[in-house]
């Protein structure tokens, strides 16, 4: 094999990422007979009569399914008895010996059924302990898993509670520029790219998710710099609104807390705290939109803020949300998307 220029550079770098996964698949696979694991030293005659194929398994399976399709109300201990008087040749081996052998042997097992019924009792009761056990453990597991990841979560929140969430390029500007010391404004820009990943799930490019960079094949952090122009990039992804298809929960709008500013007749502005309930799907011309909608009676002016208009069912615009304010019955549909690069929407932590 003869030096490359064009691609070396590129193999390297994925060698140093695959062969670091596949020693840690490996070690995993095969630890027990890796140095200190318990088959490390293995005697050949100790594995002798070990099957080098799994053949008699399949053959046992194969049994057992014939066994249930042609007897489907047959016992387990039945079942059992079946398997192992055929896969074992039982009769085969019971024609070598005399009349009298034979019926010895029958009236022997006969004897012993109660015996045997009552030690695949204690076998099945054994059987089932261990299964709930089993299951109790993957339950305790998942319950942890779940803990993990709500205080994770609650971590997360009391971050972005600390700094803020940032939502525009002057935000972020003027925030970092408020921190002195490097590591906080590292540790405050990290807060703001896991948040916005873990908790608000925005969908993005994953390198602007990273805290780190390949360098000559190596793993760098990230700097300021560089973590500065993700957020920024992230704000700014956050609200480039797609056309949606089939599905409302592309955006990172739907189901989250916000407050909303708005302005009462005495020229007074406040603000509404609410939750954004979908993406409307459809896309109208706004006149047509509305002249639709209220010619089928499906619409009508707000009382509360004549710029917004109440509806009761909206098929609407591609960056038009339905927003559930607090303490409104009313589903309300509004432009959002504008609303936000115009500072009249803020997202709020959850």
């Amino acid at each position: 094999m003869k030096p490359n220029e064009t691609v070396d550079d590129h193999v390297l770098t994925i060698l140093s990422v695959l062969l670091p996964a596949l020693t840690k698949l490996v070690e995993h696979e095969f630890k027990d007979h890796l140095p200190g694991g318990e088959h490390m030293s293995v005697n050949l005659e100790e594995t002798k009569s070990a099957d080098k194929h799994n053949k008699f398994p399949e053959r046992v399976f194969a049994y057992v399914d014939h066994l249930l399709t042609h007897k489907p109300n047959i016992t387990s201990l039945a079942l059992e008895s079946h398997v192992t008087f055929s896969l074992n040749k039982t009769d085969q081996w019971l024609a070598t010996k005399d009349e009298s052998e034979v019926q010895k042997l029958i009236l022997s097992s006969r004897q012993e059924v109660k015996n045997e019924k009552k030690r695949f009792k204690i076998r099945e009761c054994g059987i089932r302990e261990k299964r709930l056990e089993n299951l109790r453990l993957q339950f305790e597991k998942k319950a942890k898993q779940e803990e993990n990841r709500i205080k994770k979560l609650e971590k997360e929140t009391t971050e972005i509670q600390y700094y803020g969430l940032w939502q525009s390029e002057e935000q972020v500007d003027s925030e970092l520029g408020m921190i002195e010391k490097e590591k906080e404004k590292e540790e405050a820009l990290k807060a703001q790219i896991r948040f916005r990943k873990n908790v608000f799930s925005q969908k993005a490019d994953s390198v602007l998710f990273s805290f780190c960079k390949m360098i000559d094949g190596k793993r760098t952090n990230l700097s300021v710099e560089d973590l500065t122009v993700n957020v920024k990039k992230l704000v700014k992804s956050a609200f480039d609104t797609p056309t949606p298809t089939n599905s409302s929960n592309n955006c990172l709008l739907v189901g989250k807390r916000i407050k909303q500013k708005f302005v009462d007749d005495d020229g007074k502005e406040f603000w509404s705290p609410g939750k954004v309930i979908s993406q409307v799907l459809k896309c109208f011309d706004k006149s047509q939109h509305l002249y639709i909608m209220c010619s089928l009676n499906l619409c009508m002016l707000s009382n509360n803020n004549p710029k917004l208009y109440l509806y009761f069912q909206v098929p609407g615009f591609p960056r038009w949300y339905n927003i559930k304010f607090d303490g409104d019955p009313a589903i309300y549909s509004d432009n959002l998307a504008d609303h936000y690069r115009e500072k009249e929407v803020v997202i709020l932590p959850q």
